[in-house]
């Protein structure tokens, strides 16, 4: 009496786990070597930096470019007096990051700084770095190329992936 249903089940289990592909249509592998990795590493670095210098360019900024591609430019100069963050200092900031081109997407409340240990926590790479070219008070252009910023998968929330960056920050205090 259960038989036909059994054998039915039996057959639809197999019918439902048999492959679909076409005879001789197995899947083809690209074969990708880590010379042609880095040659689209270096290409889109280059598109990047063409596009971070065209906005520099409309923008009319004259800004320094370090060592890692950052790039920034103190606009208002703080206090001459004081030093550069080092390492394991607690840095106050405000700031305003927009990506390359766009509008604000992110800015530290009025009269609230965000603080920071310098090149202890989790912040972009790029900030840990421009913060020890500044000086208590300084405001600053900030532009960090993807790899400083985001990176491959952008915040997940604003910053789509790999974008350039730019903040305006200023050094509130040092700790």
């Amino acid at each position: 009496m259960y038989r036909p249903l059994i054998y039915s089940m039996m057959g639809l289990f197999c019918f439902c786990c048999a492959s679909t592909e076409a005879p001789g249509t197995e899947e083809q592998f690209i074969e990708w070597t880590p010379n042609e990795s880095s040659d689209m590493n270096k290409e889109w670095i280059q598109d990047e930096q063409f596009l971070i210098d065209e906005f520099v360019r409309i923008q009319d900024w004259s800004m320094i470019e370090s060592a890692s591609g950052l790039r920034y430019m103190i606009y208002e100069n703080g206090s001459e007096e004081s030093s550069s963050a080092i390492p394991g200092q607690l840095a106050w900031v405000e700031f305003e990051v927009a990506p390359l081109g766009d509008t604000v997407v992110y800015r530290s409340a009025i009269g609230q700084p965000e603080s920071f240990r310098v090149e202890k926590d989790h912040v972009e790479n790029g900030i840990h770095e421009v913060i020890t070219y500044m000086r208590v008070g300084d405001r600053a252009k900030v532009i960090l190329p993807s790899h400083l910023a985001h990176g491959l998968l952008g915040d997940s929330k604003k910053i789509p992936p790999l974008s350039p960056v730019v903040y305006d920050l200023k050094l509130i205090g040092l700790d």
